[in-house]
């Protein structure tokens, strides 16, 4: 539909100007014909017949007014300016300025998408400097590493993510630990995050494998979009429990993100990224142009698995 709007705008435009047409002709007619015409018409009529003496002073006057009257109505109609092209010409005004509206918002988008590109960069290049750090320490711990990764960039990432003040959003990295009552299943424990309501480590949930968009992330080892986690049903998709459900979920969880951390020579994901949103949408699978908001979670992801290998390997 957007890509036909000039072309839709452009035959709007061009039914708008023969409709203006169409009515300024008819009231050319109304004006000449009906209004000039017949009122001459009128006007004579009463004085048409005269004495046999001639003309009375009264009815010369009558008909010097009605020709005068006349003669007023076709000078109206003739200098009178005609709003139809008036209103036709404000028709194309409108149109030029709402396309020339169009393309400032795509000049703001781009200007947008540069500046939350630049921070991908930056956060990129800050973990880069994070890494390089980390080597030169004797066996660090690999919370500590995913910690001071995100620590590193976590202004950057929450604006390349374009998250705004005001929203409510959380970034976190969860570690794969084993279940002490499962054998052969992980649970996901939270090692580090920023979050705009600010809470303890300790404070995250935790989520078993295979429950929950995270557990179900780090079983598949593939990323997971939801635009929506209130929507009907979204429990039974991911076989999220009743006890896992906090009173403020509806309203600080509504789009969210999970990337699991793929350490090179590992059969399972280290861990999952996640990132959520109070905004419906704010991630998801639409395709628009530009930066995505996702990018920022899967940038940490990977740098996380490069840290993870790179200490390993020390």
């Amino acid at each position: 539909m957007e890509n036909n709007r000039p072309a839709l705008n452009i035959t709007i435009g061009e039914e708008f100007k023969k409709q203006a047409r169409r009515f300024k002709n008819a009231s050319l007619f109304v004006k000449l014909v009906l209004v000039a015409g017949f009122s001459a018409i009128a006007g004579v009529a009463q004085f048409f017949q005269f004495p046999s003496s001639g003309p009375e002073s009264s009815q010369v006057i009558g008909i010097i007014a009605t020709i005068v009257v006349a003669t007023g109505a076709i000078f109206i109609m003739i200098t009178e300016q005609d709003a139809t092209e008036q209103l036709a010409l404000a028709q194309a005004a409108i149109e030029a300025a709402r396309e020339a509206q169009s393309q400032f918002d795509i000049l703001d988008q781009i200007a947008d998408d540069t500046s939350r590109l630049i921070e991908l960069f930056q956060a990129l290049s800050v973990m880069r400097g994070a890494i390089e750090r980390l080597t030169a320490l004797n066996s660090p711990d690999e919370d500590e590493v995913a910690d001071r990764l995100l620590k590193s960039a976590e202004r950057s990432l929450a604006i390349a993510m374009a998250f705004d003040q005001a929203d409510l959003w959380t970034i976190g990295v969860y570690r794969a630990v084993p279940c002490p009552d499962e054998q052969n299943r992980a649970l996901l424990k939270c090692v580090a995050h920023k979050r705009a309501i600010v809470c303890e480590v300790s404070e995250a949930r935790v989520w078993k494998e295979g429950t929950g968009i995270m557990g179900v992330s780090y079983a598949n080892s593939d990323e997971i979009i939801v635009p929506d986690l209130q929507i009907e049903g979204m429990r039974a998709v991911f076989g999220t429990s009743a006890n896992t459900q906090r009173d403020y979920d509806q309203e600080r969880y509504r789009s969210m993100i999970a990337v699991p951390i793929k350490v090179h020579g590992m059969v399972k994901p280290w861990g999952v990224v996640t990132a959520t949103s109070d905004r419906v949408s704010h991630f998801s699978y639409d395709g628009a142009p530009g930066v995505r908001t996702d990018e920022g979670a899967r940038v940490l992801a990977n740098m996380i698995a490069l840290a993870i290998a790179v200490v390993r390997k020390s």
